[in-house]
């Protein structure tokens, strides 16, 4: 059992190592200038270089201390993401299709809440869909107010739901009550998959914990278990290609600590089809133990991300240029919000939010 455990953990190291580097060229690679002028991607239909906006001046000294100071009288335990609803009212006039991947969705109820605001499928219910998994309690209270909001103003359009989860015991009654209420065929389509920066490991042992447990993920401390089973994994970028995602709007992460990983094993996918909105979380929890947000933060700025703390409150802290010391202190729960500097639109939507 031991030499198992110091194998995979070996592979893990050497893999982390070599994407860490690749992860280190493609943000390098993604600064160097063209006739055109900077590049951050490249437009595969028409076989060039695209463009997107540059980013903007960095904070001064003041801005910075004025939002680590506001930051410490905040909340980003569980955010509202008004900028998120917003944009989401007005995307399903414009857009025939949306795409929306969540790593870590736990019992599936914000995958829940987003298939009835964009289908406005009268039959998607969220007390119908507690009843079918028995997964009632949420680590954040369930938004009513945004459930009613939603319902009252419906709206209609393809939408597809990528769920992916790395716990069978949430995995299981999730992708089961989907097909039972017939969410499946709507959009919602629920993976058992371990996600993180590599296939290798082809698999990763998980504990095996209660029915609805959302403080657990590969990489946290798993010494009070005594089962476990094999979870196959992937990366964001091989869950594309497997897939067929042609476009993607949105991709949220929530693994419980290895989120750093999921967004290096994403780099393709950020790079190409640049999704609109990004959200992650950030504590002291598993990788996040090691690894510094600012490293993060420089690597989606140089993949053309604005990110910022989302407050409970509604509020949007800048961390893009904007990053204080003072955040490496911070260990609690919080979430980060970004939006791609490309997609005018909603950029404009959330830098409404932005406190100042």
């Amino acid at each position: 059992m031991q030499l198992y455990i110091f194998h995979r953990k070996l592979l893990e190291a050497c893999s982390t190592l070599r994407v860490a580097i690749f992860a280190s060229v493609i943000a390098m690679l993604l600064l160097i200038p063209s006739r055109e002028g900077l590049f951050w991607g490249f437009d595969t239909m028409n076989q060039r270089p695209t463009m997107t906006p540059p980013a903007r001046m960095p904070c001064t000294e003041a801005e910075i201390v004025a939002n680590a100071e506001f930051l410490a009288k905040s909340s980003t335990t569980c955010p509202s993401e008004p900028w998120y609803w917003e944009w989401q009212s007005k995307l399903v006039v414009n857009n025939p299709k949306v795409t929306y991947i969540e790593v870590g969705c736990n019992k599936a109820s914000d995958a829940v809440l987003n298939l009835r605001a964009f289908t406005g499928d009268t039959g998607v219910d969220i007390d119908v869909w507690q009843q079918a998994t028995k997964l009632e309690d949420f680590a954040c209270p369930f938004d009513r107010e945004r459930w009613k909001s939603v319902v009252e103003n419906p709206s209609g359009t393809l939408y597809t739901h990528f769920c992916i989860e790395a716990a069978a015991e949430n995995a299981k009654p999730v992708q089961e009550a989907a097909r039972q209420l017939g969410y499946d065929k709507l959009g919602l389509l629920v993976y058992h998959n371990a996600v993180s920066s590599s296939t290798i490991p082809s698999t990763f042992r998980f504990p095996l914990i209660p029915p609805g447990d959302e403080s657990t993920g590969i990489d946290t401390d798993h010494s009070q278990f005594t089962e476990f089973y094999d979870v196959d994994s992937t990366t964001v970028d091989k869950f594309v290609e497997a897939n067929d995602v042609q476009s993607l709007d949105v991709l949220k992460v929530d693994t419980e600590g290895n989120d750093p990983l999921v967004l290096i094993g994403a780099i393709n996918t950020l790079m190409h089809l640049k999704p609109s909105y990004l959200q992650f979380e950030n504590h002291g929890v598993g990788r996040w133990s090691t690894w510094r947000l600012k490293d993060v933060i420089d690597l989606l700025d140089n993949l053309s991300y604005e990110c910022f703390w989302a407050t409970n409150s509604g509020k949007l802290i800048r961390l893009s240029m904007c990053y204080s010391s003072e955040y490496d202190k911070m260990k609690t729960l919080s979430n980060v919000a970004c939006y791609h500097r490309s997609k005018t639109a909603f950029a404009s939507i959330m830098e409404g939010y932005v406190w100042s």
